[in-house]
């Protein structure tokens, strides 16, 4: 008997239909009773956060429109306060409590401002009263706001004008700018019972109310599916041979399909034509990588001629240098060819890495460091670098103007910081913050002349410096003189792309 995908299609939805309403029923009846046995903690917590929440926005709303009404209304300052205490004890917000919330307020000398709870200590000095826990409730106040920064949340217990007892509250309160006094306000802790009792039956009837919706919707698209499916499966059918076409024309795939090991025969059909599309896709791939790696042998070949022409014009100046007697004349080759190694190295670190376009930048200033001290210094210097690098890959167009700038940097560090043979020290930092390189050079010499300006000067070397690091590097450069020079280095290393 032949089988057929659309008859086996047909019946895995059915069964997967029927399996998802089982399925999505016994999780709802357990969803349902875990919600509903929810412990009284978890209950109180979240009672507690939120009554906190909306505490702590009506304190810090309501002292902030008291700071702007008496910064921006022109009325006196003292008809102003009454007119606003008159208005603040009659303000109530909503709270998830059993009542709204009002506020209260204190001086900061501990005098009753404003008090619903206990109107009859309005304009009294409670500074020193102690409340029905033995707490004094003034001291426990500064002490939050001192602690807080000028606002925070204390608890302690008071009176409560709802219920006539003595109950433990917590409030938040908030210093008044310009008043010399605090604003508050609380709510109390006796009413989380309450609040829990009516959450497990708020909780309960919701998650009843939709377990009931999530069966009728189940047993809908349980039908739904099945109706659905009846009409895809003939039209999944008809379609399997645009599929084929499909394959015929396209070429995807470099894998193989055993098309003994398939069961249906609209699949072994499929499989016949992908066949025939992978071994065009994997040769077309074979040429692909041959290509590009005959690319990278030549870019790899042209690095590596690169640093050897570099290499042949280095020695032909240290020819040349040895039969100068000129001294000057002999500073100005070393100098070029210094320069010159410095790009020499760049193309030499790309040759030897696999990535064709980038180098390890860190590694590179090291090489370089290490090659200036013995090509520069002489044998009566003593000077040692230190280095506090971050490993960081930088693409070839950055890192050759960065030779050169170092290059100008240690040069003049070696000749000009370091007097006799006192000993000398040359740090060099490489950070990254983002998209930004830092890359300080500091020495401990001798400094700046007095009086000389680097913006100002007209040096060659400096010029070189500023043109290199806002033309090639668009980014800054400072100079900074204290216990030696800082030269600081700022760029960010996304002005070019990678083009291999």
């Amino acid at each position: 008997m032949k089988k057929s995908i659309g008859k086996y299609f047909l019946n895995s939805i059915i069964l997967l239909s029927f399996s998802l309403l089982f399925l999505s029923t016994a999780i709802s009846m357990f969803n349902t009773y875990r919600q509903y046995l929810v412990t009284t903690k978890s209950v109180a917590e979240t009672y507690i956060e939120e009554q906190e929440a909306i505490i702590k926005y009506n304190v810090k709303q309501m002292v902030s429109d008291i700071e702007y009404r008496c910064l921006n209304e022109s009325t006196d300052q003292k008809s102003l306060r009454k007119k606003i205490l008159e208005w603040l004890i009659q303000v109530r917000f909503p709270n998830q409590g059993k009542n709204p919330g009002f506020f209260f307020i204190r001086s900061m000398d501990g005098i009753s401002i404003m008090s619903v709870s206990t109107p009859n200590l309005v304009g009294v000095d409670i500074s020193n009263k102690k409340g029905p826990d033995g707490i004094i409730t003034h001291d426990l106040f500064i002490k939050t706001l001192k602690d807080g920064n000028g606002e925070g949340f204390a608890n302690y217990s008071w009176f409560n004008p709802d219920t006539g007892k003595v109950e433990k509250k917590r409030s938040y309160i908030k210093t008044i700018s310009g008043w010399n006094s605090y604003l508050g306000a609380g709510f109390w802790l006796n009413d989380i019972q309450s609040v829990i009792d009516d959450k497990k039956d708020a909780i309960f009837h919701l998650l009843v109310k939709q377990f009931f919706i999530m069966i009728i919707l189940m047993i809908i698209f349980a039908f739904t599916v099945f109706i659905v499916s009846l009409f895809f499966r003939k039209k999944m059918i008809r379609h399997f041979s645009h599929f084929i076409n499909f394959f015929q024309e396209s070429s995807n795939s470099a894998a193989l399909i055993d098309v003994e090991k398939l069961e249906y025969s609209e699949f072994k059909e499929i499989a016949i034509y992908a066949n025939k599309m992978s071994l065009k896709q994997t040769k077309a791939d074979t040429e692909i990588k041959q290509a590009l790696a005959q690319k990278e042998l030549l870019l790899k070949e042209l690095y590596h001629r690169t640093k050897n022409n570099m290499q042949v014009i280095i020695s032909l100046l240290s020819l040349k240098a040895s039969t100068i007697d000129d001294e000057a004349l002999e500073l100005v080759l070393q100098d070029v060819q210094n320069k010159i190694y410095s790009m020499a190295m760049v193309h030499e670190k790309l040759y030897q890495s696999k990535d064709l376009s980038n180098l390890e930048l860190d590694d590179y200033i090291l090489d370089l460091c290490n090659y200036l001290k013995e090509s520069i210094a002489d044998n009566e210097q003593h000077f040692t670098f230190s280095f506090d690098m971050e490993k960081i890959i930088i693409l070839i167009d950055y890192a050759l103007p960065i030779g050169l700038i170092l290059n100008e940097l240690i040069s003049n560090i070696i000749k000009h910081a370091f007097s006799g043979s006192e000993p000398g020290e040359i740090k060099i930092s490489l950070k990254r913050h983002n998209e930004t390189i830092s890359l300080d050079v500091k020495d401990n010499g001798k400094g700046l002349p007095a009086g000389f300006n680097y913006k100002d000067s007209n040096t060659l070397g400096l010029q070189t410096i500023f043109s290199l690091v806002e033309s090639q590097l668009n980014g800054t450069v400072e100079f900074e003189d204290n216990n030696g020079v800082t030269c600081k280095i700022k760029f960010k290393d996304n002005s070019y792309s990678p083009r291999v």
